[in-house]
């Protein structure tokens, strides 16, 4: 009757340990489906993410540089330096030139001083608003 009784334990054992086998896989199923739907939402159409840093990247002129890139659901928000307040028109109208975006705008642009009034020639920072259709 031991023997019996052990085999029935071990059977038991081995039931519970196929029964939490079962369930850690479909709570791994769970979590990949979830992690699928969003990477396709993150890849997807509007919210490209490489897309949509690879148009802001792209359109700046060689006289500026990031500072950093935000890139939201509705908006991007690029901030940097540049060589002149022309730099940051240029490439605002380069971003406009894409047709890709609701609005491009100048949010901010002082000197490297914190001066709101910025001459000509005067390295200037940055910060530009881009709204994505919607």
């Amino acid at each position: 009757m031991t023997a019996a009784n052990q085999q029935l334990r071990q059977a038991q054992q081995a039931t519970d340990a196929a029964g939490q086998t079962e369930t850690a896989i479909k709570k791994m199923l769970t979590d990949t489906a979830s992690a699928r739907q969003e990477f396709r939402h993150i890849s997807g159409g509007q919210n490209d993410f490489a897309a949509n840093l690879k148009l802001v990247t792209d359109a700046l002129p060689a006289q500026a540089r990031f500072t950093s890139v935000d890139v939201a659901d509705r908006q991007i928000t690029v901030k940097g330096t540049a060589a002149s307040v022309f730099n940051v028109v240029d490439y605002v109208a380069a971003l406009e030139a894409l047709h890709k975006y609701a609005e491009v705008r100048i949010v901010s642009m002082d000197d490297n001083k914190g001066n709101a009034v910025v001459t000509p020639g005067t390295e200037v920072i940055f910060t530009v608003a881009i709204s994505r259709r919607a």
